[in-house]
């Protein structure tokens, strides 16, 4: 399950609407000094889950860090990542998401950034 963040930065990163928007700068975990915003960082906690016949799966939860030098941008940003993952269903980089949908949402000012916060409970089998 360590590859599903690879996963999740394929989906984003082939998006034209998004990549035309901030670039190349999708990020996992932190964001590298010096970057020029905007840019989304991107990070994942999974849990197991297992069924009766010993099949397992897991439940995801994907957290979006959308950072901007402006509030409408970074509102622009959130709704063009909002429609690539939210209810995304299909198989990137060999793994096969079955469910996605948001499940927070939050904003803040930080560090003269606009942040806009995504979380996403992704289920994958």
């Amino acid at each position: 399950m360590i590859t599903f963040n690879n996963a999740i930065y394929t989906l984003l990163s082939a998006d034209t609407g998004l990549t035309a928007l901030v670039g190349t700068k999708i990020y996992p975990l932190v964001l590298p000094q010096e970057t020029a915003l905007p840019a989304v960082v991107i990070d994942r906690s999974s849990s197991a889950v297992y069924s009766k016949d010993g099949s397992y799966g897991f439940i995801n939860t994907v957290n979006i860090a959308i950072l901007s030098t402006t509030y409408n941008e970074s509102v622009e940003i959130a709704e063009q990542v909002d429609s690539i993952l939210n209810f995304y269903k299909g198989t990137v980089s060999t793994i096969n998401i079955i469910e996605s949908k948001i499940v927070d949402v939050s904003e803040n000012y930080q560090e003269e950034a606009y942040v806009q916060k995504l979380v996403y409970e992704m289920k994958n089998y």
